[in-house]
């Protein structure tokens, strides 16, 4: 066995196999390259070599590649069969795998941290739980394992700023979000490339409706987040958030425009149709733009395997409801996972599909009150358990914006101000928040409420020059 950069031994017939696992994983904390390209190279030329193969299936399945896909078995098949001459850290890595594969995802997340326990420098089961949790949406486990990690890592061994970033968002996912940004801040002081870590200060501004802080750091010169091109869509994605909640819809577009022709994966994708979604709840002109990420869902084969990706693929081919992909779209995904046992064929069941459908119906309700009552229904018995689709809070928060609009729309707007007001408390700075209490102190002919709601939307930008 031989160490790799981070002293983990690895089964590897000689050191090359290593340096390339060691420069697949450079690429994958920097968010540049294609790190499952590289790490092939080094699965096909040494025959000992597990863990390429279990780091190429598990982003594959994290991407949404279909469980029975050939590229996907094969990586299952070629990790399971070299694991059997190799250690019992790599045999329960490739028995993770196949938890993943098989859609046990929080099982296969909790394989990996009962081995970063036993091993406490094994950096990629550390992040393929990260990774993992973020994928079920468990922010208090991925917080837990992030804890211990952080607490085992000497600050002078290669690694330590990962660790230190993975920390970072795990504690703004849970809402410490004064540890968070000092622990981002500390992340880049170590690495100024972390663009992790910059994602997680990003999530910190956002979460705080810290504006001027958002905008200092996305438009300023610290951190070339622009050459990180796993990740540079969805940090301008942060950046478009921030011009909307200012007014800028025009800023926001043009950032769409921009990024349509890097939008490549399903991940991507959903970064661009959430953008185009919030727009359109602002009630914002997005022209033909819908089309485009219509014809580019209905292409995505990666679909019926991640319930993040079929959300946000349902606002866009809902949203383009005459589209020849959609009906069929929709067709599978009521198909999907219907006599399934696992963890994400329940979730599909239980969660995706219910508001899958919901944001459908949203999408072609107009302001018909009965429909639009039916959403809010549906949304209102569904967004409790909306986090086992995955991805962040500021992610998901576009269903909770969704609801808001529903309620607004419907035949009972004092539910929306209930709904409103229970936000208030926990975002008492939130533009979108304000701006649609504003709108129902104005139907209500309230305006010294509205006028008050209005300014206080508007408050953040003023030393801005924001709207």
């Amino acid at each position: 066995m031989i160490d790799d950069k981070w002293g983990q031994p690895q089964t590897a017939a000689n050191q090359s196999t290593i340096d390339t696992w060691n420069q697949s994983y450079q690429q994958l904390l920097h968010f540049r390259g294609d790190p499952i390209a590289t790490m092939a190279k080094a699965t096909a030329t040494d025959d000992c070599f597990v863990m390429g193969s279990v780091f190429n299936g598990m982003y594959r399945a994290l991407a949404g590649t279909p469980p029975n896909a050939p590229v996907l078995q094969n990586d299952l098949a070629t990790a399971e069969e070299r694991a059997v001459d190799a250690s019992e850290r790599e045999r329960n890595h490739a028995a993770a795998l196949r938890q993943m594969i098989e859609g046990d995802f929080t099982a296969a997340a909790r394989t990996w941290d009962a081995i970063v326990a036993d091993n406490p420098r094994d950096l990629a089961a550390a992040k393929f739980v990260h990774e993992v949790f973020l994928h079920v949406g468990d922010n208090r486990e991925r917080y837990d394992s992030a804890v211990a990690v952080h607490r085992n890592w000497g600050e002078d061994e290669p690694g330590f700023g990962t660790v230190v970033g993975h920390l970072s968002f795990a504690c703004e996912e849970a809402g410490d979000f004064a540890r968070a940004e000092q622990l981002g801040r500390q992340a880049l002081a170590i690495d100024p490339q972390d663009t992790w870590a910059l994602h997680s200060l990003a999530h910190v501004y956002e979460s705080e409706n810290r504006y001027a802080d958002a905008l200092a750091l996305l438009e300023g010169d610290d951190v070339d987040w622009h050459q990180a091109e796993l990740l540079s869509t969805h940090v301008w994605w942060h950046l478009a958030l921030r011009y909307l909640e200012a007014g800028e819809h025009d800023r926001a577009l043009d950032v769409f425009d921009q990024e349509v022709d890097a939008a490549t994966t399903p991940f991507r994708l959903s970064d661009l149709t959430s953008l185009l979604w919030r727009l359109n709840l602002e009630r914002c002109d997005v022209g033909d733009r819908w089309d485009v990420m219509a014809d580019r869902w209905s292409s995505a084969v990666e679909r019926y395997t991640v319930g993040f990706l079929d959300v946000h693929a349902a606002m866009a081919l809902g949203m383009v409801a005459a589209h020849p992909g959609s009906e069929s779209f929709f067709e599978g995904l009521s198909a999907a996972h219907s006599k399934g046992v696992s963890e994400n064929a329940v979730n599909f069941r239980e969660v995706v599909r219910p508001l899958a459908e919901a944001v459908r119906l949203f999408a072609w309700a107009g302001d018909d009150p009965h429909i639009i009552d039916t959403v809010a229904d549906q949304l209102m018995e569904t967004l409790p358990t909306a986090n086992r689709i995955g991805g962040s809070n500021a992610q998901r928060e576009i269903l909770d914006r969704t609801l808001a609009e529903a309620l607004l729309r419907g035949s009972k707007p004092e539910r929306a101000a209930a709904m409103l007001n229970r936000q208030l408390k926990t975002q008492p700075n939130a533009s979108w928040i304000h701006r649609r209490l504003a709108r129902l102190a104005e139907a209500s002919g309230d305006t010294a409420t509205a006028s008050e709601h209005s300014e206080r939307a508007e408050a953040p930008f003023a030393l801005l020059g924001g709207s």
